[in-house]
């Protein structure tokens, strides 16, 4: 096991809190912390390199999720929306400011869909439009983490609104108030799954 902090040397991890973490196309490791630091971690050099400043995300705001789609890191954060990132020109490609810009959550689904849990709700890119829209059927919760599984349900994890999930064949949204055999869920803030 091998410990890495953050101590001041170019090549090391930065930042004190690991918020996300996720694996990048060349079998490196991308890391995201709460005071705003992107960095990519080289197995076989055993370094990293910081790319907030030069990835355009603004220093200060958390990274509070990183997801690898279509070769392309999609980095959420808490205050400044959703940035996309080119791994493979270390350069920053869009922002979206999401209407809720306190981001908590990224997911790609099965079906290509990519939604993002915020302060204020779920949203979901539109391909068409190039911009974020929000899922009514919710109504204004703080969505902490999201996860789709083998069933293609896409469950939710709230602060305030317990464990749901909305099928994605039918769009229909079951909130969950009872556990196996009728027992009752009666945790209310519910932070990952």
């Amino acid at each position: 096991f091998i410990r890495y902090v953050s101590d001041g040397s170019p090549n090391s991890l930065r930042g004190t809190s690991i918020r996300a973490i996720c694996g990048g196309p060349n079998n490196e490791i991308w890391t995201g912390s709460e005071e705003g630091f992107l960095c990519r971690f080289n197995p076989e050099e055993r370094s990293f390199t910081n790319f907030s400043f030069r990835a355009g995300v603004p220093y200060g705001s958390a990274i509070t999720d990183i997801g690898l789609f279509d070769e392309m890191l999609w980095i959420s954060t808490f205050g400044n929306g959703v940035y996309v990132f080119d791994p493979a020109k270390n350069t920053r490609v869009k922002h979206y400011d999401i209407p809720s810009r306190k981001c908590m959550s990224i997911y790609k689904t099965s079906t290509e869909d990519i939604y993002v849990g915020t302060y204020n709700g779920l949203f979901r890119y539109d391909k068409e439009k190039d911009s974020f829209e929000i899922i009514d059927i919710l109504g204004d919760v703080f969505i902490h983490d999201i996860y789709e599984d083998s069933n293609a349900r896409l469950w939710i994890c709230s602060y305030g609104k317990g464990l749901s999930f909305i099928d994605l064949a039918t769009s229909e949204y079951h909130p969950i108030n009872k556990g196996i055999n009728g027992n009752e869920l009666d945790a209310q803030n519910i932070i990952n799954i």
